[in-house]
C-alpha cells in the first residue's frame, strides 16, 4: 500500500479531522534499571511539556484537529506539525487546556508532510530545542506525545520498526487527531512528525486500518529551513 494512499485515509480520519540475536552487556542489571528509571521518563515528560493541540481550518471552513510541538531555533519560537494539519489556513490555533494562541504558518512541504508555526512563545508550555536525530536504526526506541482519539493528551512508547521510502515506519499506537506529533529518541532529539497511520486489507479484501504502524515524516526540508533563514 502506497504512502500516498495511508496518507489519504488518515487525512481522512483527520479530516473531522531483526532475526534477533542475544548480545552479552557489560552493563550490570542495577545500571540498567538506573538508566531506565531516571534517563527514560525524563524524555517522556519533554515531550507532554511541548506537546499542543492544534486547530485549523480546511477550503470548506471546517475545522482539523491535530497535534504539534513547540520548539526553539536560535531563540526563535514554532510549533512544529504535519502539513496537513495546516495545509488549508494561513493560520493556526495553538491550545492546551491552559492557553490559547494563534500562530503564522510560514513552511508548508506538502511532499514530507511536515509545516512549521511561528508564534511568540507561550507561558505553559515549555520547548524543545531544534536537534535532529541521527542514526535512527531499527529497533530504535522513540516516543511522542499528542491527542490521538481526542484523548487529553497521550504520550506514547514505540519503536522503529523500518522504512517506506522516506518515511520512518514506527511500531506503536497511532490514530486520528496524532497527526502532527513529534516524534522523539531517547535523547530528546527529534526523529520526526506522526503523519499517517498503516492501511491493510482484511482476508476478503476490506481496506484495514492497522492502528499500531504508523508513518513519521522526516524534517530534513525544516532543519534546511530553520538553518538557512536564521
Amino acid at each position: 500500500m502506497g504512502v500516498l494512499f495511508r496518507l489519504f485515509l488518515f487525512f481522512a480520519l483527520a479530516g473531522c479531522s531483526q532475526g534477533s540475536s542475544c548480545i552479552q552487556s557489560n552493563v550490570s542489571s542495577r545500571d540498567l534499571i538506573q538508566h531506565v528509571s531516571i534517563f527514560s521518563p525524563s524524555v517522556r515528560e519533554k515531550s507532554r511539556e511541548a506537546a499542543v493541540e492544534i486547530v485549523s481550518f480546511n477550503s470548506s471552513g471546517d475545522q482539523i484537529f491535530g497535534s504539534g510541538a513547540y520548539i526553539v531555533h536560535n531563540r526563535q519560537h514554532y510549533i512544529l506539525t504535519a502539513a496537513h494539519v495546516v495545509a488549508a489556513s494561513p493560520v493556526a490555533m495553538i491550545t492546551n487546556k491552559d492557553e490559547t494562541i494563534i500562530g503564522d504558518v510560514i513552511f508548508l512541504d506538502l511532499e514530507s508532510d511536515v509545516a512549521l508555526v511561528s508564534i511568540e512563545g507561550m507561558f505553559t508550555r515549555s520547548p524543545i530545542s531544534w536537534s535532529v536525530s541521527k542514526n535512527n536504526k531499527i529497533g530504535k526506541d522513540v516516543f511522542y506525545s499528542g491527542y490521538p482519539n481526542s484523548y487529553i493528551l497521550l504520550t506514547i512508547q514505540g519503536k522503529i520498526a523500518g522504512y517506506d521510502g522516506d518515511m520512518t515506519v514506527m511500531h506503536s499506537y497511532v490514530w486520528k487527531g496524532a497527526s502532527g506529533s513529534v516524534v522523539l529518541d531517547s535523547k530528546k532529539a527529534i526523529v520526526g512528525v506522526v503523519s499517517a497511520v498503516d492501511v491493510g486489507s482484511d482476508v476478503i479484501g476490506v481496506p484495514t486500518i492497522i492502528e499500531d504502524v504508523g508513518l513519521v515524516a522526516p524534517v530534513h526540508t525544516i532543519d534546511e529551513f530553520l538553518n538557512n533563514n536564521h
